[in-house]
C-alpha cells in the first residue's frame, strides 16, 4: 500500500469512528425549539435563533425529519460541531440571501464533522454560502497537524429541484473553507441553476490567506452547473498544499478544477475525475510537483474565453498522464449563445517571469474540434525541459506547437501522433545568447528535437548563426527560417562556396554530422515563388525548381539588363559551363552544345520556325561577326569562300563540299575533297 493510499484509508476510518460515536449520543433539533412542517414567517426567524443555539451547544446533533426553514445564519465559534442528518428525509431551507452554516474554528482546536444534511436554497440567493468553514487563523505546526474536520453525504441545491434534477434557486456557493488544513470533503452533491461567467457560482470553493493549509481531500464530489466546481485561492505564503481531489463528477460546468497560488504550492493531485466544461477543465497556477492524471474531460468551447482542457502556468515538476480529452461537436451544457466560436485547445502551458519547467505529459488523447485551429499541446512563453512523449491527436491542427519568445531549452519531445510537416515546422530551435564567448554571432543546440526538421524562430531574425551544437554522428537536419537569418561556415559547419547561408522567408538548408568535427551542407532548396530574387544568397545553388502545372508559368530572372550575366555551372569552372548574356540576347556554352533527337524516328533534333516573310531565322557568324550562313523564311544565304587559286585537299576536309570563288578566273564552282581527289563542277553561270 503506497503512503497516499494509507493516508485516505486512515482518514475514512477516522470517519467510520466518529460516526459510531455520534450515533450513540444524539439531541435532535427539535430540542432547540425547531419546528419542521408548515411554518409561519415569525416560526423561520424562531428556527434561525433557535438552530444558531444548536450549534454553539457542542452538543451532537440529529437532523429531524421534515423541512426547516431559516431566514438567517446561524454560527458556531470555536465549539464541536457534531451535525448528522439523513439526507433528503429532512433538510434545512434558507430563505435570506445569507450564509446558512457557519463553523468558525479559528483557533485550531476542534473538529467540526457534518454528515448527511440537506440544505435548499429557497430563492435565487446570489450572496450565500451554504456552509463556511473559517479555518485556523494563525500558522502553527500543533494545528495544522490535527484533524480539522469533516464533511461526507451532504446535498446542496435550490428548493425548486424538480424530477429531471433541475432548478432555478441556487446558493452562490455551495461549501467554503478558509484556511483547510486535514480535513476530508467526500460525497458532496452540489448544483446551481447556471454556468455563466457573471453568475460566479462555485461548488467547493478553499481559500487560504497566508496559512499553512495541507492535506485535504476532496473525495467523490458531485457538483453540476456551477461558474467553478472545485475552485482554490491562495493570496499569502504559504497556501494550499497537499490538495487532493479524486473521483469527481463536474458536468455542466464552467470550469472543472481551479487553483490559483500566490507561491508554488506542491503536491496537488487531481485524479480520476470526469468533467464536463465550457472554458477550461483543469487550470493550476504557480503549482508544483503534482499530478494531473487518468481523468475523462469532456469540452464543448464557448464564445467569450480562450477555452483549454488542462491549462497549467507557472508550473513545475508536474506529471500530466493518461488524460483522455473530447470536444463535443454537439452542445449539452452550453448555456450561451448557438454559436461557440472558441473551441478548446488540449494543453496550454506558460510562463512569464517564472517559467514552467520539467514537467512531463505522456500519453494523452486529445480529442479535438474536426477542422479547427488548435493544439493538443501549446507551450507558451518561458518553457524549458519538458519530456512530451505518446500523445495523440485528433482534429484541430497540431499535435505541438512551441511559440517561445523567451529563452527555453530541453524540451524533449518524441513519438507523439501525428507528427506531420506542419507540427515539426514549429519546432523552433534554442539559441543562446553568450555574447562573451561567442562575439561573432549565436549557437543553438539541436539535441532533443522530435524530428530532423526545425524551425528558427522569428527572434532571431538579422543573427548569424556561428555554431550548431549537439547533433548525433550520421544525424541529418533541416533548417528552416521565415526571417533573414545567416549561417557562416566554419571548421565545424562546412557550406557550399565556403560563404555565408542566408535566409529569406521559406528557405531551408539540409545538413549532415559527417564527422565528429564537422556538421556538411547537403542540399538547399529555395523557395520557388522567389527564384527569380536570391541574389542575397551566394554560392551553389541547390535542390529542384518546381513549375506551377499552371499555362504560360515563367521563370524569370527579374532585373535582368545589358552588361549582365548568368551562369550555369555543371561540374566545375569551364567544365560545362553555360552563360546568358543580357543586352545582346547571347547563349554560351564553353564547350559548345549538342542536341539529340533521343526518341529516333524522322522528326528532327531541331525545329525552328519563322514568324514572318524575310525574317532570319537562323544565322552562322564567323569570328569577326560576318554572317557564314542565313537562313530566311524565303531561302538561304551562303557565304562563298574567295581566293586567287583553285583549293586543294588541305583547303577541304575530306568528303566535304564548298563554295569557292576563284577571283583570278573570275569562277564560281563547288569542290568536293574525295578521299584527296579534288573534284569540281562547271563554273557556276
Amino acid at each position: 500500500m503506497t503512503q497516499d493510499q494509507a493516508n485516505t484509508l486512515q482518514g475514512f476510518n477516522r470517519v467510520a469512528d466518529d460516526i459510531n460515536q455520534i450515533n450513540q449520543v444524539k439531541q435532535s433539533l427539535t430540542r432547540f425549539g425547531l419546528k419542521t412542517g408548515k411554518q409561519s414567517v415569525a416560526q423561520i426567524s424562531l428556527n434561525t435563533y433557535a438552530l444558531q443555539e444548536a450549534l454553539n451547544s457542542g452538543e451532537r446533533l440529529a437532523m429531524p425529519r421534515g423541512g426547516i426553514m431559516v431566514d438567517g445564519t446561524a454560527t458556531a465559534t470555536n465549539v464541536p460541531v457534531h451535525f448528522s442528518g439523513t439526507l433528503r428525509h429532512g433538510f434545512i431551507r434558507q430563505m435570506g440571501n445569507v450564509d446558512t452554516i457557519v463553523i468558525d474554528n479559528s483557533d485550531g482546536m476542534y473538529m467540526p464533522f457534518l454528515q448527511g444534511l440537506r440544505l435548499e436554497a429557497g430563492a435565487n440567493l446570489l450572496d450565500a454560502v451554504a456552509i463556511k468553514i473559517l479555518g485556523i487563523a494563525a500558522p502553527s505546526v500543533t494545528y495544522v497537524e490535527k484533524q480539522q474536520g469533516f464533511l461526507s453525504h451532504i446535498e446542496i441545491y435550490g428548493a425548486d429541484m424538480d424530477t429531471v434534477q433541475y432548478c432555478q434557486f441556487q446558493f452562490k456557493k455551495g461549501i467554503e473553507i478558509i484556511n483547510p488544513s486535514q480535513m476530508t470533503i467526500s460525497e458532496v452533491y452540489v448544483r446551481a441553476s447556471t454556468t455563466k461567467k457573471a453568475a460566479d457560482t462555485k461548488g467547493i470553493h478553499l481559500i487560504s490567506n497566508g496559512v499553512t493549509s495541507n492535506n485535504t481531500n476532496i473525495i467523490n464530489c458531485r457538483l453540476v452547473s456551477v461558474t467553478d466546481g472545485i475552485r482554490s485561492d491562495s493570496t499569502g505564503f504559504p497556501g494550499i498544499e497537499q490538495l487532493q481531489i479524486i473521483d469527481c463528477y463536474m458536468p455542466a460546468v464552467r470550469n472543472g478544477v481551479i487553483g490559483v497560488n500566490a507561491y508554488s504550492a506542491p503536491y496537488w493531485r487531481v485524479t480520476g475525475c470526469h468533467i464536463f466544461a465550457q472554458q477550461d477543465c483543469v487550470n493550476l497556477n504557480n503549482v508544483q510537483e503534482s499530478f494531473i492524471e487518468h481523468n475523462l474531460l469532456y469540452h464543448e468551447g464557448n464564445d467569450i474565453d480562450e477555452a483549454s482542457f488542462i491549462r497549467l502556468d507557472h508550473t513545475n515538476r508536474m506529471l500530466v498522464n493518461h488524460n483522455q480529452c473530447d470536444y463535443s461537436a454537439v452542445s449539452t451544457v452550453w448555456d450561451g449563445p448557438a454559436t461557440r466560436p472558441l473551441d478548446p485547445y488540449g494543453l496550454i502551458v506558460s510562463g512569464t517571469g517564472v517559467w514552467s519547467s520539467d514537467n512531463t505529459y505522456t500519453n494523452n488523447t486529445f480529442n479535438l474540434k474536426a477542422g479547427g485551429g488548435k493544439y493538443a499541446i501549446h507551450l507558451r512563453n518561458g518553457h524549458e525541459n519538458a519530456t512530451i512523449w505518446g500523445n495523440i491527436r485528433t482534429g484541430g491542427a497540431e499535435t505541438v506547437k512551441e511559440e517561445l519568445t523567451n529563452q527555453a531549452y530541453g524540451n524533449r519531445i518524441k513519438d507523439n501522433y501525428p507528427l506531420d510537416m506542419r507540427d515539426v515546422r514549429e519546432q523552433a530551435v534554442l539559441v543562446y545568447k553568450d555574447d562573451l564567448n561567442h562575439a561573432l554571432g549565436r549557437k543553438f543546440s539541436a539535441n532533443n528535437y522530435r524530428s530532423n526538421y526545425i524551425y528558427i524562430p522569428g527572434a532571431e531574425a538579422g543573427n548569424t548563426i556561428v555554431e550548431i551544437n549537439d547533433v548525433p554522428l550520421g544525424k541529418t537536419i533541416t533548417l528552416q527560417s521565415d526571417v533573414v537569418v545567416s549561417i557562416a561556415p566554419s571548421a565545424s559547419i562546412i557550406l557550399s562556396g565556403n560563404v555565408p547561408f542566408v535566409f529569406s522567408p521559406g528557405d531551408t538548408i539540409t545538413l549532415r554530422k559527417t564527422s565528429p568535427t564537422e556538421l556538411r551542407e547537403v542540399g538547399r532548396n529555395y523557395q520557388a515563388s522567389k527564384l527569380g530574387d536570391i541574389s542575397a544568397n551566394s554560392g551553389a545553388f541547390y535542390g529542384d525548381v518546381v513549375m506551377s502545372s499552371a499555362n504560360n508559368r515563367q521563370f524569370t530572372f527579374s532585373g535582368f539588363g545589358a552588361g549582365q550575366t548568368i551562369s550555369f555551372n555543371f561540374g566545375g569552372t569551364n567544365s560545362g559551363l553555360f552563360s546568358i548574356f543580357g543586352g545582346q540576347n547571347e547563349l554560351r556554352s564553353y564547350h559548345g552544345t549538342t542536341v539529340f533527337n533521343d526518341a529516333g524516328g524522322n522528326s528532327p533534333a531541331v525545329t525552328i520556325k519563322g514568324k514572318a516573310a524575310g525574317q532570319s531565322i537562323l544565322k552562322s557568324l564567323d569570328s569577326s561577326g560576318n554572317a557564314v550562313i542565313d537562313v530566311m523564311q524565303d531561302g538561304m544565304k551562303v557565304r562563298v569562300h574567295a581566293s586567287p587559286a583553285n583549293p586543294t585537299a588541305a583547303d577541304i576536309p575530306n568528303n566535304y563540299a564548298q563554295l569557292w570563288f576563284n577571283y583570278t578566273l573570275d569562277q564560281v564552282r563547288i569542290w568536293f575533297n574525295h578521299g584527296g581527289l579534288m573534284i569540281s563542277t562547271a563554273p557556276l553561270a
